[in-house]
């Protein structure tokens, strides 16, 4: 009878011990699963203020800025030469180029005077796949 009743709380003992550790896993998970989403908008609200400095610089100029991301994000987060609006500002050191939330510089696919630039981050994985689909890179799809 001692045994049984000894080997019962053994019983009960581990099982709360593998309890804890599955509630403590579920817990974990959660907290990385809204982490992520956390460093995804806020790299998607980063893109969109890109994308409305585009915007306002084609409003103003009659044409969207062109180049590599760091010259495109160069013109609209400083005053261009003859005066004028910076279009936006991004909180980031001077002299560096902005990074997504992965540490990683934004990207921008191909680009005309007469089309808007499309940024984009690498995403979490630190990767640039260039938007292909399946990939993990942060695109605002234009509307």
């Amino acid at each position: 009878m001692k045994n049984s009743f000894k080997s019962l709380h053994w019983r009960i003992a581990i099982g709360c011990a593998i309890g804890c550790l599955v509630a403590l896993a579920v817990l974990w998970s959660l907290v990385q699963a809204r982490k992520f989403h956390t460093k995804r908008d806020e790299a998607e609200m980063t893109l969109r203020a890109l994308a409305k400095g585009s915007e306002d610089f084609h409003a103003e100029f009659g044409l969207y800025p062109t180049g590599s991301a760091e010259e495109i994000i160069q013109i609209l987060t400083h005053q261009l030469p003859g005066g004028g609006p910076v279009l936006i500002h991004l909180d980031y050191s001077e002299g560096k180029q902005p990074v997504d939330p992965w540490g990683i510089n934004y990207h921008v696919l191909p680009t005309t005077e007469d089309k808007p630039p499309e940024f984009y981050s690498s995403g979490p994985n630190r990767i640039d796949e260039s938007c292909r689909p399946g990939s993990d890179d942060v695109y605002i799809a234009k509307q």
